[in-house]
């Protein structure tokens, strides 16, 4: 379970530690997501762990669905960070609800 809200929620240990809120970037969070995750898995498995990634990190925004189904489309990592980051660059209203679910 814990795995899961770390994939929507990166920061989510600073929260746990009581830190203060901080402005998130949530474009930047999702490419350096991407920039690690291609120094670790060479482009074909990165693919379809970014994937994975996005579908629990799209939790965030009230119409986080539209890039998920925009990254679906995907047949590539190079492809999947375009979606990705098109959709992020809109500045999508974030939920407000605090229940995320993780299923």
């Amino acid at each position: 379970m814990l795995g899961r809200i770390v994939a929507v929620k990166p920061w989510i240990f600073r929260d746990f530690a009581g830190l203060p809120k901080l402005s998130i970037d949530h474009a930047e969070v999702w490419d350096r997501m991407y920039c690690y995750t291609l120094e670790d898995l060479p482009p074909e498995r990165a693919f379809g762990r970014l994937k994975e990634f996005s579908f629990y990190f799209a939790k965030n925004f009230v119409f986080g669905h539209e890039m998920f189904k925009g990254i679906q489309k995907a047949r590539t990592a190079e492809q999947v960070r375009e979606e990705a980051l098109r959709f992020l660059e809109t500045q999508p209203s974030l939920r407000t609800d605090e229940g995320l679910a993780f299923t």
